[in-house]
């Protein structure tokens, strides 16, 4: 009999030892729930406030949009009421500007049909020869055309 007693006073020990380590984990539980539920309680305060935060400034956004969008074409303003925008001027002409003058350039070849050629083309059909009045007709000023 003292050998079951010895077993059932060891189960009964351990089973005090796991009892009380439960009871250890349980207290560290619920403080940690606690904990955990004061953050979340935090949280929620801080979203709340963050969403009004939101909200206001959606709404000076929207107030701020509207009046940037009020021009003389929406509204009953003259039109020397209008911001000016950001355009810059000139902005139909993409060609980036160079360091060159305007012009036939020095050195370039150039490829202007002689008086010989003229004479040739007018000759052989391709091209006609026109004499049309310009400016004053008591000056007599004149200027050729050649097609082609």
């Amino acid at each position: 009999m003292g050998r079951k007693s010895n077993y059932e006073n060891g189960m009964y020990q351990q089973l005090m030892e796991i009892m009380g380590r439960l009871d250890t984990v349980e207290k560290e539980h619920k403080q940690e729930v606690g904990e955990l539920k004061a953050e979340i309680a935090d949280l929620k305060e801080e979203n709340q406030l963050l969403r009004q935060e939101n909200r206001l400034l959606k709404d000076d956004n929207a107030r701020l949009k509207s009046i940037i969008n009020h021009d003389s074409s929406n509204t009953s303003l003259p039109p020397s009421t209008d911001q000016k925008g950001g355009k810059p001027a000139n902005t139909y002409n993409g060609r980036k500007k160079t360091k060159r003058k305007a012009g036939g350039q020095k050195g370039h070849k150039g490829t202007t049909l002689t008086k010989a050629e003229i004479e040739v083309k007018i000759a052989s059909g391709k091209c006609r020869h026109e004499v049309k009045m310009i400016g004053n007709a008591a000056g007599q000023k004149y200027v050729n055309k050649i097609c082609g």
